[in-house]
């Protein structure tokens, strides 16, 4: 059981995803009309409604509707979003000669057509929304705390790309409560104290303004779509009014709001199992939740994982690997503290960046930053040779001795520090380091 709390806290299973937002803005040719088409058609997507993980979520809040119900309400609001998408693709992407046009239409009728269209989104989807909600619902709070998370799933949703998440995370809205969620599904060790956790009074006032934050930025979410759908339709930018000019700023703040209220609901999760005395429970549940949104910033397995790992792989004795992982459970908190501080060094780096508007790898990672990483694989290496100590076999002890991070697991910007990797453009990356000639 103790491996499978590790496996869980300390290993990613997915590939190493790509650094999105570590990627430096290429210099792009003018999209075509057919392909704002399609963009316009899957932002659309991403805002309706889908059935199958509506009704997932509704059944894990314990809410589940009848399906005879749910069918009907998911067919009047089809019907609505439907024909709104039908009429604004019309107006903005007429269709000539089988092919997608830009649109001719005046400022004005601009301005009406995307507001047409985002006022239909808006309606429908909260129509939808409150008659779920009342169905799963036996009273007015009831109803008010499934309509808050149904809006929290979705904007959680299209916020995926800033979790980092693979394809194994699913796209149904992943966040720190639901992070929570498969963590106590998954980890016996967490499982048995997480009622008391979730009672705890700080963390039911952080849960309230979770809930709301996500509702908030949910709703919002939807009165963006005019801004989204003019700047896909306009393939002149001076055109679009300037009611309608996308406010990145703001969508940025939002981002920075849905980040900062994740943060503090796993702080209240966290503080609840520490204070009443679990602190190894609360290091597991930190770098669980790091693993999910802190992929740019940590290794996505720590050596005492990968050395425990690779001491099964030998045959190493069961009595031995229990002992091992033992040992190394003890390390979870200062581990878990530890990440902690690279966690918060790596935002200041980024923070930095953008109010200096550059992209994060214009400047070189800070001293602290480098220092932080530095004391966590150090702690790491020292947890690595604790426990290869507790083998008996000479060979594979100084094997499990020499096992190092796995470098497609280590972020790219410690990478590029330490010369693992090159990167076009980043003048501060250190000289490659030589590669191994095969034998």
């Amino acid at each position: 059981m103790l491996h499978s709390v590790m496996v869980m806290a300390l290993l990613s299973t997915s590939m190493v995803v790509a650094h999105q937002d570590v990627a430096q803005p290429a210099v792009r040719e003018p999209l075509s009309p057919q392909r704002r088409f399609e963009g316009f058609q899957r932002h659309c997507s991403e805002l309706t409604l889908q059935r199958e993980p509506v009704m997932a979520a509704l059944a894990r809040l314990e809410r589940p509707v009848a399906t005879i119900l749910a069918d009907q309400i998911f067919r009047d609001y089809a019907n609505v979003v439907g024909a709104a998408q039908v009429q604004a693709e019309a107006d903005l992407f007429p269709l000539i000669g089988g092919e997608r046009t830009a649109t001719t239409l005046s400022s004005e009728r601009l301005t009406q057509a995307v507001q047409a269209l985002e006022r239909a989104y808006v309606d429908a989807t909260a129509m939808a929304i409150t008659d779920l909600a009342r169905a799963g619902g036996t009273d007015a709070a009831t109803t008010a705390l499934i309509r808050a998370d149904l809006y929290r799933r979705l904007f959680a949703r299209a916020q995926g790309p800033h979790f980092l998440l693979s394809p194994s995370d699913g796209r149904d809205g992943v966040d720190a409560l639901t992070i929570w969620q498969n963590v106590v599904t998954r980890e016996p060790l967490i499982a048995a104290i997480a009622a008391p956790a979730m009672s705890d009074p700080a963390t039911t006032e952080a849960l309230a303004v979770f809930r709301a934050k996500g509702e908030s930025l949910g709703r919002a979410m939807f009165e963006e779509l005019a801004e989204t759908a003019a700047f896909y339709a306009s393939v002149d930018a001076e055109r679009i009014p300037v009611a309608l000019r996308i406010d990145r700023a703001a969508r940025g703040r939002a981002t920075a709001a849905w980040r900062d209220a994740n943060h503090d609901m796993a702080t209240a999760l966290e503080s609840a199992l520490s204070n009443a005395g679990h602190p190894v429970a609360a290091a597991v549940w930190r770098i669980a939740y790091f693993g999910v949104t802190e992929r740019r910033t940590l290794a996505q397995m720590s050596m005492p994982a990968r050395a425990i790992d690779f001491a099964i792989t030998q045959g190493a004795p069961r009595e031995e690997i229990d002992a091992m992982q033992a040992a190394m459970v003890t390390s979870l908190p200062q581990q878990a503290s530890l990440m902690k501080r690279v966690v918060a060094e790596y935002q200041r780096w980024d923070q930095d960046a953008r109010r200096r508007g550059e992209w994060l790898f214009v400047s070189p990672p800070p001293d602290a930053l480098i220092r932080a990483y530095d004391a966590l694989e150090q702690h790491e290496k020292s947890v690595r040779d604790r426990i290869a100590a507790l083998l008996t076999s000479t060979i594979v002890r100084e094997q499990v001795q020499s096992v190092q991070a796995d470098v497609t697991a280590v972020p790219l910007w410690r990478q590029l520090q330490t010369g693992m990797a090159t990167y076009a453009g980043v003048a501060w990356a250190a000289p490659q380091l030589p590669q191994e000639t095969p034998p």
